[in-house]
């Protein structure tokens, strides 16, 4: 026992203190250069991809035009394929939540953001070409059924999950009434279905705000507020 604790000291102790004191804060990586279109923008969303951390996914809030604005890095952030107009197109309003869906079987990777539309309306745009600066745009829920907010949009990249469901992204917003709201899209994000109430509870005035998806292999996790609701998949198929 003496010995083992002599090696710690001598061998373990002084490495793991030397690992921890060479770890420092990295510069600031520029994505784009400010001009006199497109001010500052804010609510950045920053997604990583899950197998391959050079591929990053950045979205912001534009405040000249209120747009959403999106680039994508493939070398780390050294470089990055976007533009300071609105991704989303006109009715591209605020509210950015980026995600990379991994490559999947003969499925590609695909960038996608979620977004509030003009009149507080749920949508996603998504690209397969990491450089293009094109996006195609898929309305989940149309302002005509009632103004949203804080959306969050998340995917299941979890290898461990079963087949039908690797993949899978879930879009989550509050409503008027807050109360949360969930939909999914099983291509991709080219069509969402299956729009229902997370929980039959009278509104609370805490779920209009901080609201995140999140999966683990068989679950959907949301946070609203300070409350975890952990529902297995098949309560939102």
């Amino acid at each position: 026992m003496l010995l083992l604790a002599v090696w710690l000291i001598i061998f373990i102790i002084p490495r793991a203190v030397e690992a921890r004191s060479a770890l420092v804060d990295s510069t600031d990586v520029k994505i784009r250069n400010a001009s006199s279109q497109d001010a500052t923008g804010s609510e950045t969303s920053v997604f990583i991809h899950p197998t391959d951390s050079r591929i990053v996914l950045v979205s912001i809030i534009n405040q000249i035009t209120s747009g959403v604005s999106a680039w994508v890095s493939q070398d780390g952030g050294m470089t990055w394929a976007g533009d300071n107009s609105a991704a989303g197109g006109s009715d591209s309003y605020g509210d950015p939540a980026a995600v990379i869906r991994r490559s999947i079987a003969s499925s590609p990777v695909r960038y996608l953001v979620g977004q509030l539309t003009a009149k507080a309306g749920q949508k996603v745009i998504h690209k397969e070409n990491a450089t293009s600066l094109s996006w195609a745009s898929t309305i989940i829920k149309h302002d005509s059924l009632g103004k949203t907010d804080k959306n969050h949009l998340w995917v299941d990249n979890h290898a461990e999950s079963p087949e039908n469901l690797r993949g899978r992204l879930y879009s989550a917003w509050s409503t008027e009434a807050k109360r949360v709201e969930a939909m999914y899209s099983f291509n991709a994000g080219a069509s969402w279905t299956g729009l229902r109430e997370i929980d039959a509870t009278p509104s609370r005035a805490e779920w209009g705000v901080n609201l995140v998806v999140s999966t683990s292999p068989g679950f959907v996790v949301l946070r609203a507020g300070q409350e975890t609701l952990r529902h297995k998949l098949t309560l939102i198929r």
